[in-house]
């Protein structure tokens, strides 16, 4: 279950990324923290925000809020501009709440790394099958692949984990 959110909030990501506007997926993300304490409160047994810790929480939401209402695709299209970015926003939420779960107690992993190189290697597979189904194939097949192009590639996967650890380092020491 974790490795399905995992793929769909990546999925969701790209998608959310063609159809809007790096600014948006951020002010979204950022306000996942807001679902996941009700998430924690609710399923995991943990103390809601504190006093001081709920302000803040409510300051994201009028960022957030701000953000939305002088949104020029907003603006334009309502909702529906936000479809992938909102997909995104809930499974996110669940996804990061629920990985908590199953890596706290049960899985009994030592660092970070773990749950990171767990999570990472267990979505190869269906980030593969995602892309066959999208016919990624062909577009790589058909691109002029230079040493320039490969080693973004290669960055872009290193900085892809290094942003997984980060999550479950910053996780491990708020939870």
């Amino acid at each position: 279950a974790y490795t399905g959110m995992f793929v769909c909030t990546i999925y969701c990501n790209m998608k959310a990324l063609q159809n809007s506007n790096v600014e948006t997926l951020i002010v979204f993300r950022a306000c996942c923290p807001i679902v996941v304490s009700l998430l924690d409160y609710l399923f995991l047994g943990r103390e809601l925000p504190s006093a001081r810790s709920f302000a803040s929480l409510l300051l994201l939401v009028a960022g957030a809020t701000s953000y939305v209402l002088t949104d020029a695709q907003w603006k334009l299209s309502g909702f529906r501009a936000y479809g992938w970015v909102g997909a995104y926003f809930c499974i996110l939420s669940v996804e990061m709440a629920y990985g908590k779960h199953i890596v706290g107690p049960n899985l009994g992993f030592t660092s970070p790394w773990g749950p990171t190189l767990y999570s990472n290697s267990l979505s190869l597979l269906p980030m593969a099958a995602i892309g066959l189904a999208a016919s990624e194939a062909e577009t790589v097949r058909t691109s002029q692949l230079s040493t320039g192009s490969v080693a973004l590639l290669a960055l872009s996967c290193v900085v892809g984990v290094a942003i997984s650890f980060t999550g479950w380092y910053c996780r491990s020491l708020v939870t």
